[in-house]
């Protein structure tokens, strides 16, 4: 008892009289039917571990463990039924949602113990806004150099390497400003997926410049004859054009599927 409790009695069976030799007319309440309750407020910081695994996507628990260490289990334990938790705070923090609060009860112990549990849902907008639109934006305009006019290498090779330095540099601005983990974010994932895919089409562009120049360099050599190359191709496409065609075709296809597996994974 200190000067934060607060003690009352709750007197809900009627009272006896005292003993008649006492010299003062005194009433007498049953333990068992009036009850005595105390009343405290605890205040405590307590740590948080976050598992940023699924970070922008992820969702934390945070748990408080409170033991009655006044008396053994055997004398005072916590009421399962009749304890609550109520969040009395704003929901909606700065970068995270409080979905609920939770209690459990566990009088099996030598010390009766009380989990109480927060479950936090992050506020991904921001992220969305400043490192996904964009960088899918630079993905798509890599892609778009797929469509340009192939004797315009230097043009779609320029393009393809320029959003590839910009998406890089979103990649160390978001890395620098998010705690250092020994594991892969679901941020760093989708970022890295980006970079690779950026560096393919730039492997796509130098393939399909050289299926080019050794297509212009049989025509010049050609006189009045077909090249074994048009031979074997009766719809009238060379190698250059097959390579463009499974580009265009080949990259969405294979970004969809990236994308249906990402979005499962950050949904569970």
């Amino acid at each position: 008892m200190d000067a934060l409790a607060t003690t009352w009695i709750s007197m809900n069976g009627p009272p006896t009289l005292g003993d008649i030799s006492q010299p003062q007319e005194i009433e007498l309440y049953s333990g068992w039917e009036n009850s005595l309750s105390i009343s405290r407020k605890y205040g405590k910081t307590f740590q948080c571990h976050f598992d940023l695994a699924g970070y922008p996507f992820d969702t934390q628990t945070c748990s408080m463990e409170l033991t009655m260490l006044s008396a053994s289990s055997n004398l005072v334990t916590f009421d399962e039924v009749q304890s609550t938790v109520t969040f009395v705070g704003r929901t909606s923090l700065v970068e995270y949602i409080v979905k609920g609060v939770n209690i459990t009860v566990n009088n099996t112990l030598d010390y009766s113990v009380m989990y109480v549990t927060v479950y936090l849902s992050r506020l991904s907008g921001f992220i969305m806004l400043t490192v996904y639109t964009p960088s899918a934006m630079l993905l798509v305009i890599s892609y778009l150099t797929l469509f340009f006019r192939v004797e315009l290498f230097q043009d779609r090779i320029m393009a393809t390497i320029t959003a590839l330095l910009v998406t890089a540099t979103i990649f160390s601005q978001a890395a620098s400003s998010l705690p250092k983990t020994s594991y892969v974010k679901m941020l760093d994932v989708w970022l890295l997926f980006c970079i690779m895919l950026m560096v393919t089409i730039v492997f796509l562009h130098t393939i399909i410049d050289f299926l080019h120049n050794k297509r212009n360099n049989r025509i010049g050599q050609r006189v009045n004859v077909k090249s074994q190359i048009d031979l074997l191709n009766p719809l009238g496409r060379n190698a250059c054009d097959w390579m463009v065609l499974g580009s265009r075709i080949g990259i969405p296809i294979f970004t969809l599927f990236f994308l249906i597996i990402y979005c499962i994974v950050a949904l569970l």
